[in-house]
């Protein structure tokens, strides 16, 4: 089951610096808290809380401008993409599907994991 509603962030040939797409977690927060530090990483397929992620194929280096990416206040994140050149598995003519993991510490040492799967990327 994904954290966020359903919605789908479309990724096509060539495209670069892609965003910023902002992802807001204050619903999923404790009240009163902050995000501290996060980590965004992308795996091929809809992969939900109850996988295990060594078992998944991890995507983040061919999809997401991690060095893009940045805290926007205390509860949001801003998420940069990029085209998975060279990576064939990454994408197809009808689109391969990626899921986004928010791995997340707040300001009172608490570490929570949201997910997002429907970014879907296109030849």
């Amino acid at each position: 089951m994904p954290d966020f509603p359903i919605s789908t962030i479309e990724i096509r040939y060539l495209t670069v610096k892609w965003g910023p797409y902002n992802f807001d977690l204050i619903d999923g927060l404790p009240t009163g808290t902050a995000i501290e530090t996060f980590v965004v990483r992308s795996f091929l397929g809809k992969i939900d809380k109850g996988n295990l992620l060594d078992d998944e194929v991890e995507t983040t280096t061919a999809v997401i401008e991690t060095a893009l990416c940045e805290l926007r206040g205390t509860t949001s994140i801003d998420v940069f993409f990029k085209f998975p050149t060279g990576e064939t598995d990454y994408y197809s003519e009808s689109g391969v599907v990626h899921t986004l993991v928010f791995e997340i510490t707040l300001d009172t040492e608490g570490e929570y994991p949201f997910y997002y799967h429907q970014v879907v990327i296109y030849e």
